[in-house]
Formats: structure tokens, sequence, C-alpha cells
């Protein structure tokens, strides 16, 4: 069975547009917001054990030195992610122009 390595890279969290949550929650039932809250809250515990499985899976294939290259990998991976995000904002932002 060959490893499969699905580790999320950025927050570890789960967006909850995914569930469809509007952007504004007035004039929804209550009992809809917490069916979707719920739902939320499972899909958050599920994949925090999935991802603690992954990671119990790649510690049994990596000796010592291997786990702590990969950990230190990751964080890289992660700020340089974070950094890439940021330019490709800045350069969307729209440029202002100054006044005449």
């Amino acid at each position: 069975m060959p490893l499969r390595i699905g580790l999320p890279l950025a927050p570890r969290g789960v967006g909850a547009e995914r569930f469809g949550f509007p952007s504004a929650v007035r004039g929804i039932p209550g009992v809809v917001i917490l069916n979707r809250l719920n739902a939320l809250q499972e899909l958050q515990t599920r994949s925090a054990a999935d991802l603690k499985k992954a990671y119990e899976a790649i510690d049994q294939v990596l000796d010592l030195r291997q786990q702590a290259q990969f950990r230190v990998f990751e964080e890289q991976m992660e700020r340089r992610k974070l950094e890439l995000v940021m330019r490709a904002r800045q350069a969307n932002r729209p440029k202002q122009q100054p006044p005449p």
C-alpha cells in the first residue's frame, strides 16, 4: 500500500464557506445555523484525526533525522507559501494614483 501524504500545509482549520455559511446570517433559522456549525465541528475533528494518522504514517517510514528534516521542510514551505500569498495580494491591489 503506497504511503499517501495529504497533509495540509497552511492553516489547519477548515473554511466555513465550504459548508455554505453565508457572509451574513441574518434571517436564517437558528436550527440551520446549529446544524451547519455541528457539521463543521465534526469535519474539523475528523481532519485533526486524519492529520495525526498521516503524521504517524510518515514517522513510521522515516528515521529520527529524516523526521526532523521533514518538519523543518514543512515549516519552510509554509512560510514560503505565505510570502507568495502576500506578494500576490500586494500585486493585485489597485494602485493608488496621486491626486493631480
